[in-house]
């Protein structure tokens, strides 16, 4: 399930007696960020759709670029 986090919805949760203050909140949604990004198959999985993303763009004839050598990691080149 994907939504829209906010300040209000951090609001409706402490009415319903969840109490998590705004800073607890992004404490922990980047630490799951940070554990999605770090899990392998994810990371697979988000190139794969990428490279089918670039394939279709390209199939189209939407000129691509793919950046440089700063902007991937230094063991994954272009």
């Amino acid at each position: 399930m994907q939504f829209n986090v906010d300040k209000r919805f951090i609001e409706i949760l402490n009415t319903s007696g969840a109490r998590i203050t705004w800073d607890q909140f992004r404490k922990a949604n980047d630490l799951r960020r940070a554990e999605r990004n770090s899990d392998p198959v994810a990371v697979a999985k988000k190139s794969k759709a990428r490279l089918q993303e670039i394939k279709d763009l390209a199939a189209i004839g939407v000129p691509i670029s793919l950046g440089t050598a700063n902007d991937y990691p230094s063991d994954v080149q272009p």
